[in-house]
């Protein structure tokens, strides 16, 4: 059993769209280098995030977390669209224009048989992985995001290997 925390900030962009039309563009006054190519969003993000763990098995382990983040979108285009195969439509952000919450839990199960975590040249490393958040636990989004990662690694001789991997993730509001 471990207990794990980690804190983070990020001051950032998300850019939305190819060449989109943007009818109100709202960007900080200290950024004067918009991109004209691209809806910009600018936000601040941070949180914390506290976990525990549990060995399953000398391969297995199953991880816990919760985490807690506030956002705070500096700018928002109020409109903006983008041609996609001929048909023009709306880009819908999904985030909220002010500041906003994100608590969401994660459960993490973990196979690792590899030989070496830092120079791999045999063995396999799974996950699967879930995240939820609601407002039944404080947050102003819901969704649920799925993820499982699957490598597997071959040895060719002479100290190389060769790295297969399966990757796939889905999310739902």
């Amino acid at each position: 059993m471990a207990l794990r925390a980690s804190f983070f900030y990020n001051n950032a962009r998300e850019y939305f769209g190819n060449e989109p039309l943007v009818d109100v563009r709202l960007c900080p006054e200290d950024v004067p280098d918009c991109e004209p190519r691209n809806a910009v969003v600018f936000y601040k993000r941070g949180g914390i995030s506290i976990g525990t763990g549990r060995d399953l098995g000398p391969s297995t382990r199953l991880t816990l977390d919760w985490r807690g983040e506030l956002i705070d979108v500096s700018a928002l285009p109020e409109v903006a669209s983008e041609d996609r195969g001929g048909i023009v439509q709306p880009i819908i952000f999904a985030i909220q224009s002010d500041l906003s919450r994100v608590s969401s839990l994660r459960a993490r199960l973990t196979y690792d048989r590899r030989d070496d975590p830092a120079m791999t040249t045999r063995g396999t490393l799974f996950r699967l992985g879930a995240d939820l958040a609601t407002g039944a636990i404080g947050s102003n989004y819901d969704f649920l995001r799925v993820q499982l990662s699957l490598r597997h690694w071959v040895p060719l001789g002479r100290g190389h290997s060769m790295r297969c991997l399966l990757y796939t993730s889905d999310a739902a509001d």
